[in-house]
């Protein structure tokens, strides 16, 4: 399959660079009246290929399988799998049946996660340090090229309509090709970090003018995308950027956002609705008069607890809140388009479909890539270490524990740790 005189380095840089590009893009398949579809990414599409690549080199011994450079990782990743068994083996034993969504996005998504964190570890401890800084750059670089394209795109084709029609504030959010907004807002807070991170530890990483520009893009990505939690991250991830780059941060972050504010101060007094999209403080104020979407999550919060106190241990099984929303809610009044949701915050869905056994093997995951993360100082790990709080917070409100590209980064990061532990390059395998 694979050519004989095959350049690892080569090759392996072409997979990592495709599956970091290819993280970014994500679409909705399949989605119908019972089923809410599936969201995958253009890197799922590479990922068997790839894999048998791995596979391949470490048949040929070309290659060398990751290790981890965080306490008992393997391990955690077991349980936390077994967590995912058992919850389907849970809602069958519950409810009689496994539900798409539960056998799909949440079953054989995880296992995807797992490959890709398997991934990054191997690239870590394959490829150059060159070569995972080049790959790292060039997710970067996408990431900026695509906003540019997707402002561009807004300034033309969508505010200019909103500029003539004053009173009109009903656009589309940016999201980019994530195809959601929320998480495109946690995409963008986390590339952000990761930018500004390597920026301060290789000042080479991106140019000052590109970087500066990065930043100068960001409120106009933070406003257009419209989401509240994105906007608190964005606020540490000044602080962030401030600690890291210090002296260096007035010219590289202060001054771009100061001139962006200036820019959209101009928009404001032309159109309030556009800077203040869909009056997010109004929706903000729904949540205390009991309408709109934050207190449908009110209500999915109290019904989720509910259904945990009566499956404390094991949980009610993947896709068994669902099952009982359904139950409970169906032909009942719909508030914001729908009468009952799925669980946005990740640790409550953990908690609440596998039960205290799920949170606890979760939980020790996470801690032991936390504890991983700090046990060498790079800016790779540096990085993770900050978007890792930022999943924690921003999981609190919405969904991503099944982001992509969070994974393969947490590979690269985690292998990368243990192959600079040993004091060594990383090795440049031959053909």
């Amino acid at each position: 399959m694979f050519p004989k005189d095959l350049n690892l380095e080569r090759a392996s840089l072409g997979f990592a660079v495709l599956i970091f590009i290819g993280a970014q893009i994500q679409v909705l398949l399949g989605q119908g009246a019972d089923y809410m579809g599936l969201r995958i990414t253009l890197s799922d599409l590479f990922l068997p290929l790839a894999g048998l690549f791995v596979l391949y080199t470490l048949i040929k011994k070309q290659s060398v399988f990751p290790k981890w450079h965080a306490p008992y990782f393997t391990l955690a990743l077991i349980l936390a799998s077994a967590s995912i068994i058992l919850g389907l083996l849970t809602v069958y034993l519950n409810y009689g049946e496994i539900s798409n969504w539960a056998l799909l996005n949440r079953g054989l998504g995880w296992f995807i996660l797992v490959s890709y964190c398997y991934l990054g570890g191997w690239f870590a401890q394959n490829i150059s340090s060159e070569g995972r800084d080049r790959a790292i750059k060039i997710f970067a670089l996408f990431f900026l090229l695509s906003v540019i394209f997707f402002l561009g795109k807004y300034f033309l084709f969508e505010l200019n309509k909103s500029f003539i029609d004053v009173g009109k504030e009903d656009y589309d959010a940016l999201s980019g090709f994530m195809g959601n907004r929320n998480a495109y807002a946690f995409l963008f807070v986390s590339m952000l970090a990761l930018c500004t991170v390597f920026k301060s530890y290789k000042s080479a990483f991106l140019s000052d003018g590109v970087f500066a520009f990065f930043w100068l893009c960001i409120p106009f990505i933070a406003i257009f995308n419209g989401s509240r939690a994105g906007w608190i991250l964005l606020i540490l991830t000044i602080l962030v950027g401030v600690f890291y780059l210090k002296g260096k941060s007035l010219k590289l972050i202060i001054l771009p956002l100061m001139l962006s504010a200036i820019l959209l101060t101009g928009f404001y007094q032309t159109n309030k609705n556009i800077v203040l999209r869909e009056n997010q403080i109004r929706r903000t104020q729904h949540v205390f008069e009991g309408a709109g979407s934050d207190q449908l999550r009110l209500r999915v919060v109290d019904d989720a607890l509910a259904l945990w106190r009566e499956n404390k241990i094991a949980g009610t099984g993947l896709g068994g809140f669902l099952i009982e929303q359904e139950e409970k809610y169906s032909g009942k009044p719909q508030r914001y388009g729908k009468a009952f949701d799925q669980i946005d915050n990740s640790a409550l869905w953990i908690l609440t479909e596998m039960g205290a056994l799920g949170a606890l093997a979760f939980g020790g995951l996470f801690i032991s890539i936390a504890v991983g993360l700090r046990r060498y100082r790079s800016a790779l790990t540096d990085s993770l270490l900050i978007v890792l709080v930022f999943f924690a917070l921003y999981s609190q409100v919405h969904h991503i524990l099944y982001a992509r590209y969070l994974w393969l980064l947490l590979g690269l990061a985690l292998g990368g740790a243990a192959q600079l532990k040993k004091g060594s390059n990383l090795p440049r395998a031959s053909a």
